[in-house]
């Protein structure tokens, strides 16, 4: 009696040891890479087992703060580089950044037209920080992005409500059927994630407006944007405010679908970003 307890003493030690040994191994498993690191902004990129994503802060940021945002890019972003990363954002990041706030940039695809998939990859990424980085995520954040991105920020807000506190769409391709008929490159990828109507119909904001009316927005575009018309986020706008919304819509003047938007509407931005929501 007395060496079989012993030997289940013995194996439940070993067992203990066993899983602080994988449990050690796990945290190894965390990867990272510094793309820069400047006097002003750290620039990482963590890999996670089911997605990866970048983050933007001060050298100085407190990693218990709770001051996140969370940015969608555009079309045609890249692993290391979205509509945030372009010459025309610096000073905007920058200032946001010195606010003590870090930017988190979730990798859903550089073609992912807001699909499920997309968000869904964001949302992980954020539990991921939060429970393999040990970064304070809040429960509720801002969410901001840009063209597809602005498409992308709105439909998390629609998917993943719980996640959201504000949201600013800044040109953003909120038709989706609509964008699929302007170029044939867009209709080949929206027509293979969206195959039918009521699918492209369940992917555009505007038939969300109901549930987008319970978030602060505010909407940025240019006058002279050929790829994403104005009409757009005008229609976005009466949407919400049809459905009771608090929103408002900015037109810049003389500005089209370009990244320098940032420079004339990002202080305006970064108010909203962080300013408290009543």
């Amino acid at each position: 009696m007395k060496c079989a307890f012993r030997y289940l003493v013995l194996l439940l030690f070993f067992m203990g040891a066993s899983f602080a040994v994988e449990k050690e191994g796990a945290k190894e498993k965390l990867r990272y890479e510094d793309i820069s690191v400047k006097d002003w902004e750290v620039h990482r990129r963590y890999f996670f087992s089911d997605c990866e994503c970048r983050v933007m802060y001060a050298p100085t940021y407190d990693m218990r703060s709770g001051k996140v945002v969370l940015f969608f890019g555009g079309r045609g972003s890249s692993q290391l580089k979205t509509n945030i990363d372009a010459a025309g954002a610096d000073g905007f990041r920058r200032k946001l950044l010195s606010r003590g706030y870090m930017i988190v940039v979730p990798f859903c695809g550089s073609d992912s037209w807001g699909s499920k998939e997309a968000t869904d990859l964001a949302n992980k990424a954020l539990g991921h920080l939060a429970n393999d980085v040990g970064i304070a995520i809040p429960q509720k954040m801002p969410v901001f992005g840009s063209s597809m991105g602005g498409l992308a920020a709105l439909m998390f807000a629609v998917r993943h409500p719980e996640r959201v506190l504000k949201i600013v769409d800044i040109y953003g391709a909120v038709d989706v059927a609509g964008m699929a008929k302007r170029k044939k490159s867009y209709g080949d990828v929206i027509n293979v994630l969206y195959p039918d109507e009521a699918a492209k119909k369940d992917a555009t904001p505007l038939s969300h407006g109901k549930a987008l009316a319970s978030f602060p927005v505010k909407i940025y575009h240019g006058d002279k944007d050929p790829t994403v018309p104005l009409s757009y986020s005008q229609r976005m706008e009466a949407c919400l405010k049809e459905n009771g919304g608090n929103v408002q819509l900015v037109v810049v003047p003389g500005i089209g679908h370009s990244n320098a938007i940032f420079k004339i509407i990002g202080d305006e931005v970064l108010e909203f970003l962080t300013s408290p929501t009543m």
